[in-house]
């Protein structure tokens, strides 16, 4: 039904296709494993006032994955920062995202709630 040339022609947009998204597949696997294996650090909360601001911290550790909270104590327009890093004792976890979740949740809770007014 079909000439050879057709076939042929089905077959090279088929391998071409496959080329592409086996290309495109392996650069995500890729920027994944890499983003596994790094650091987080996040974005910096403000407290109610605008004085304090808190941003969670991520790092590979011997025992698996560790955080701490940075804070940011100064005005928006003054340079003059003072900062201080707060950890936990126990604060390992298998996974980075366990860490990450648990690590925001302390700095928003910090900007939100211990240090809202301050």
């Amino acid at each position: 039904m079909f000439s050879r040339f057709y076939q042929e022609n089905i077959m090279q947009m088929v391998l071409r296709r496959t080329i592409n998204f086996t290309e495109r597949l392996s650069v995500l696997l890729k920027k994944n494993t890499q983003q596994c294996n790094d650091g987080f650090i996040g974005e910096w909360i403000p407290n109610r006032s605008g004085h304090m601001n808190f941003r969670a911290r991520v790092s590979r550790s011997n025992s698996g994955w560790s955080y701490q909270v940075e804070s940011r104590t100064g005005w928006l327009g003054s340079k003059s920062y003072r900062f201080d890093a707060h950890t936990c004792p126990d604060n390992s976890f298998p996974q980075r995202r366990q860490a990450i979740k648990a690590a925001q949740l302390l700095a928003k809770q910090l900007a939100t709630l211990r240090y809202r007014f301050q």
